[in-house]
Parts: structure tokens; sequence; C-alpha cells
């Protein structure tokens, strides 16, 4: 395993533990064994929420910017960067159906069988698999549109508590 994947892959496991650890400690953990079909009812809905290509995208962005930041240092490092960079790529592939699995213990902690087994039946619908498939870009378009407005609102809130100190006497 090369120098760079030895860390890489403790981080993840790290982080991991750390999430398995916080879902642990909240009540509901406590009060919940959770059964393999409570699980497999979970994971089935990650499956169907989480689209694969997150996932993948996640892993290439991330071998673009470790290629970016090496080629800062070396440019000359480029062909011997990317195989390194394909090896691990290819080494953190292999952990996506853990990642995957920890995600649905992570959400079986918070929903019950039959919880699960609606919003299966919804996302195994047309129209939960559209929404499934655009979530992400909705979620970043109402992310933009709220930053938008936020910055707009600082900026009137801004003019509107100055025009009204000046109105008072502020010198502003």
């Amino acid at each position: 395993m090369s120098a760079f994947v030895r860390p890489a892959a403790a981080r993840i496991a790290a982080l991991l533990c750390a999430l398995l650890f916080a879902a642990a400690l909240s009540p509901s953990a406590r009060a919940q064994e959770l059964s393999p079909e409570h699980v497999a009812l979970a994971r089935q809905y990650v499956d169907l929420t989480y689209k694969i290509s997150t996932f993948e995208q996640s892993l290439i962005q991330a071998g673009i910017d470790v290629s970016d930041a090496i080629l800062r240092v070396d440019p000359s490092l480029e062909e011997k960067s990317n195989k390194a960079i394909g090896d691990a790529i290819g080494y953190f592939a292999t952990q996506k159906d853990e990642v995957l699995n920890q995600f649905a213990r992570v959400y079986a902690l918070h929903f019950s069988m039959e919880e699960f087994k609606e919003m299966n039946a919804f996302y195994s619908s047309p129209t939960g698999q559209k929404l499934s498939g655009l979530q992400s870009q909705i979620s970043n378009n109402v992310v933009n549109l709220f930053r938008l407005y936020e910055d707009n609102m600082r900026k009137e809130m801004y003019a509107r508590v100055r025009a009204d100190l000046i109105a008072q006497g502020a010198d502003l």
C-alpha cells in the first residue's frame, strides 16, 4: 500500500468509526437493536436514494484534487501520479459497499422497518426515482438561491439599520 493510500484509508476508517460512535450515542440507538432485516431495508433505501455516481464522483474529484496538489509541487510527476491516483481510486472504490452499509445503519437508527417499507415503495416508483436522480441538483440550486437571498438580505439589513441609526442622529 502506498504512503498516500495508508493515511487516507486511516482517515476514512476513523470517520466511519466516528459516525457510528455518534449514532450509537443517540437515544434511539440505545433503545433499539438493529435486526438484519431492518438494516437490509435501510440499505435498500440508501441504494434507492444515494445514486452510485455520487460515490464515484467523489472519488474522481478527490483524485483530481490530489493530482493538482502533486503537480503544483512537481509537474514532471504527471504520468507517475496518474498511475498512483488510478490505483488509489481503485482501492477506495472497493470500500463503496461498506460505506453504503454504514449509511444504512445510521438511517436504520432513525426510521422503523415500516417507515422504510413506505419510503422504499415511494423511491421505487417513477416519481421517487426522478426525485432521487434530481435531489443533488435541486439541493445545489436551493443552496445557491438561499446564498443569494442571504447575501442580499445582509446588505439590505445593513442599509436599513444604518439608515435608521443615521435618522436617530448617529454619525456613520
